[in-house]
């Protein structure tokens, strides 16, 4: 079996996370649900990009999925957010990210333009969840509380500030450099997608649990 077909299996590797999520989903603190549901979401897109044969249909899959994603992780770190942003606040960053990535259906065909407003938006979502876990490192949650949160906000970041760093390097070296050096180059982040769903996994597994009462 080459390295390809390892690969190839473990690009499925998310079925880890939401299969943990799905089981604790009922159970542990509310927060952690948005980060369930999103990674559903994920598993979902990736099956149907696999069996769909229509183009459009994929591309309107995929825009259906960055919303969510959009959607889901703003939540999530809003809930951890311990300034407390307000409704109306939240609203607006809400609806504009779903306005700038709904583009993507109507200007599909202006491919390398919205890639680089999508880049701008897993920025700015990137840049939110550092200012969250500097919020975390200063706060009072309890041990288990912030290590769970810290092993899905510092994977995330990760991941995508090497997402876009290589969108970057093709948009402006694709011609440069050689192609087994972008093949390289997508190891790495197919590795880094890997490890992120594990540590997704740990931080589910180990979310504090919803209180109960008697």
């Amino acid at each position: 079996m080459t390295l390809d077909h390892i690969l190839d299996i473990t690009d499925y590797s998310i079925i880890l996370p939401c299969i943990i999520g799905m089981v604790l989903f009922n159970k542990i603190e509310k927060s952690f649900r948005y980060l369930i549901l999103v990674l559903i979401a994920g598993f979902a897109n990736e099956l149907f990009q696999f069996v769909a044969t229509n183009a459009q249909l994929k591309i309107i899959a995929q825009v259906v999925y960055l919303i969510i994603h959009f959607q889901l992780y703003l939540a999530l770190f809003f809930s951890w957010d311990n300034s407390k942003r307000s409704l109306v606040t939240r609203t607006i960053i809400h609806s504009c990210f779903f306005i700038i990535a709904a583009f993507n259906v109507f200007y599909s065909h202006m491919h390398m333009v919205m890639s680089m407003v999508n880049m701008g938006l897993f920025i700015i979502v990137s840049a939110y969840a550092m200012y969250v876990i500097h919020l975390e490192n200063c706060g009072a949650n309890s041990a288990r509380a912030g290590l769970s949160r810290k092993l899905i906000i510092i994977p995330f970041i990760v991941f995508n500030v090497y997402f876009v760093s290589l969108q970057i390097v093709i948009f402006f070296l694709y011609d440069a450099l050689s192609e087994d050096f972008f093949v390289h180059l997508f190891y790495v982040i197919r590795f880094i997608n890997i490890l992120t769903y594990i540590s997704y996994s740990l931080g589910i597994k180990w979310a504090p649990k919803k209180e109960t009462y008697l």
